[in-house]
């Protein structure tokens, strides 16, 4: 009995899914004008259900492309035209639905940001797509929002031919009775939402943090300020020629506002961007644009079929972005990660070399990271003998490292494993115009240049973290006259970095923290430049009668220089040493393995353990999981950092490719780059 009940659900729900009722029931069953606005309003999602859904009938159909859609609506104007009561009847109930619905809404709201701030909108787009919606029957929004959201409704309407949408603007006029002459408030609607939507722009463009960011901050001179009253003088001009030169001025006042986003823009490029300013001006580029597309629309007398189309199609597709989250997400943070990836990627220019004088500077520099870094692991093998709590321990261990990066940095040094999430933002911002053959060889050679200066890097970290870990052993040994590791920890260790384990998913998740590590950075300096720290610090009273103004002139400099720096050090320690510890207590059992450090404990290792452990498996297996380390450490925090700065970049897959193809085909011809920079290479 159970078993059938919920047979019967899953079938009913099915049904739900692609049921639609057949054309010459719904046309038969048109309500009258008389009837409930509900009754009326749920026919006509009937009608579009069966324009836009499959059905029951095996077709071979693509619904996708849009293709059936439009041919179904030309089919039912077809129908009606050989019927002409049925005609009529559809003609009388979509009039009578616009007659008793509200249109404003429609204009203002669909495709458009609905909150004032950041999470506001969010929170609503999340409960709009999760949450059933409360029906709204007496707004067109509703009802169009309910009806055309997805991008197949999209596609059907733009594949609709101009003669096609006209008959059906037709439609809406056809026989209209004496009662009804008064059935259409749309041009009312649209010119209230017009003074609305100015009033909106008025309020967010003259807010405080814009005002501050533009050359004239006097509210009056500011077009935000002056549009709505020009849009007022608009919609109540009765000559229609007046009218035309007024349409003009909304225009050059709209063309005057988006120069001062711009403005707002450009200022915000120099001086660091904040989320909460990127959402006004992206909610402020969408109104003045609704606005426009209003105006035009009402120029048009009588109205322009096509024109009303095009207004139409970019409703849909603005309602369609509008419930999408990920476009959300994509629209707000484009500008900020393109800032943060930016200030990365002027980082990332220092690490890569074009020539062996420059490669060879790289190397001696990486060295010097390496030495650093061999100090920090033999730290890390002696903390790891005191008997911390977990979490204590990973402080410690977060602190050691985080001390040893800012040594690196302070140095001079290079550490390589930080290089991918700089250099990528940097070849980013070289992807604009690879369309040109001479633009799209220019960045491959950069390619190389970035690949091959990541292996001198690493190679270099190597060179000193080997031999310098190995004469700290010695020393150590002779000191303490014991061997810094037992063998049986020194075997344990050696056996940990073996490449047939878990070592490939312990580097990626290393690699990922890397990126992570830039991320973070970036935004810190970003927030250092939005906010001024630097000025700040350096008029500071009481860093003044301290420090006195040169000094805290010179400190504030210092940070303006550093924080990146500092900021990447940092998190970085603090990732390595007190993310996996936090994973481990919720019951992820995940390790650090980056290359340079593992390189130091693996030599510590070797050190304690026999020579003719050089000819085990146990030794070469840990040796290539060093080397796959490195690798993956690499690859995973450049890609994903590519990733990044392309999508903040906006480049696109046909880009992607072709940069793609044209490494590949570098490799083939001459890998020999990949390692050693030809003499010839410019600087």
């Amino acid at each position: 009995m159970a078993y059938s009940k919920i047979s019967v659900f899953f079938a009913k729900l099915s049904d739900s899914l692609r049921h639609r009722k057949e054309i010459d029931v719904i046309l038969t069953q048109s309500p009258p004008t008389n009837s409930s606005l509900k009754t009326r309003t749920h026919w006509l999602f009937d009608l579009i259900d069966w324009i836009r859904r499959e059905g029951y009938a095996a077709h071979d159909l693509d619904f996708a492309t849009g293709v059936p859609q439009a041919a179904r609506v030309r089919y039912l104007l077809q129908v009606l035209d050989r019927n002409l009561e049925w005609k009529k009847r559809t003609a009388q109930t979509l009039r009578s639905i616009i007659k008793d619905s509200k249109g404003l809404e429609l204009f203002i709201e669909i495709g458009l940001f609905s909150q004032d701030h950041f999470l506001g909108e969010l929170s609503g787009r999340m409960n709009e797509k999760w949450l059933p919606q409360v029906p709204r029957d007496r707004e067109l929004s509703y009802i169009f929002s309910q009806n055309f959201h997805d991008q197949e409704d999209f596609e059907w309407i733009h594949l609709m031919d101009n003669t096609t949408f006209a008959r059906i603007v037709e439609l809406f006029h056809f026989e209209v009775s004496a009662e009804e002459e008064a059935w259409n408030s749309l041009k009312s609607d649209c010119e209230q939402a017009i003074l609305l939507l100015a009033l909106q722009v008025q309020g967010l463009g003259l807010s405080t943090d814009l005002r501050k960011r533009v050359t004239d901050s006097h509210f009056e001179n500011s077009a935000f300020y002056q549009l709505p009253d020009y849009v007022e003088k608009f919609i109540t001009e009765p000559d229609l020629a007046q009218r035309q030169v007024l349409a003009a001025v909304v225009a050059k006042k709209i063309m005057d506002c988006q120069n001062t986003l711009l403005e707002v823009q450009q200022y915000l490029d120099q001086h660091g961007v904040s989320i909460q300013i990127v959402f006004k001006i992206e909610r402020l580029e969408h109104l003045l644009k609704r606005i426009s597309d209003l105006v035009i629309l009402l120029q048009s007398n009588p109205v322009n079929t096509v024109m009303l189309s095009q207004f139409l199609e970019n409703l849909i597709a603005e309602n369609i972005k509008k419930r999408s989250l990920v476009n959300f997400f994509n629209q707000i943070f484009a500008l900020l990660s393109r800032k943060i990836v930016e200030r990365n990627g002027e980082t990332g220019e220092h690490y890569i070399t074009r020539n062996p004088k420059q490669y060879l500077t790289l190397i001696k520099s990486a060295i010097g990271g390496g030495i650093i870094t061999s100090l920090t692991a033999l730290l890390k093998l002696i903390l790891h003998h005191v008997p911390f709590e977990p979490f204590f321990g990973g402080v410690v261990a977060s602190l050691n490292y985080s001390i040893s990066f800012l040594a690196i940095h302070f140095c001079h040094f290079t550490l390589g494993t930080k290089q991918p999430s700089s250099t990528a933002p940097a070849l980013a911002a070289k992807m604009d115009s690879i369309e040109d053959p001479d633009a799209l060889a220019n960045l491959t050679d950069e390619i190389v240049h970035t690949i091959r200066s990541q292996f001198a890097a690493i190679f270099g970290n190597v060179l000193g973290v080997v031999p310098v870990t190995l004469f700290l052993c010695w020393a150590l040994s002779i000191l303490f006259t014991a061997p810094l590791l037992t063998a049986e920890d020194a075997l344990y260790t050696m056996k940990s970095f073996s490449i047939i384990g878990m070592t490939p998913i312990y580097a990626a998740f290393t690699g990922f923290l890397l990126w992570v590590s830039s991320l973070f950075s970036g935004w810190i300096e970003n927030w250092f430049t939005y906010h001024q720290i630097a000025p700040a610090l350096a008029a500071n009273r009481r860093m003044i009668f301290v420090m006195g103004p040169l000094r805290a002139k010179t400190f504030s400099l210092f940070l303006k220089r550093n924080i990146l720096g500092i900021a990447s050090s940092i998190s970085l320690g603090f990732l390595l040493g007190l993310f996996p510890v936090v994973l481990q207590f919720l019951g992820i059992q995940i390790e650090v393995r980056h290359v340079t450090l593992s390189s130091g404990a693996l030599t510590a290792a070797l050190y304690s353990l026999p020579t003719a452990m050089v000819d085990s498996w146990d030794f070469w297996l840990a040796v290539c999981g060093v080397a796959s380390m490195g690798i993956i450490n690499v690859s995973v925090a450049f890609s994903l950092a590519l990733l990044l700065a392309v999508k903040a970049r906006h480049i696109h897959a046909p880009k992607r490719k072709l940069i793609y193809s044209s490494v590949l085909r570098k490799l083939y011809s001459r890998p020999q780059d990949f390692v050693w920079p030809r003499p010839k290479s410019t600087p």
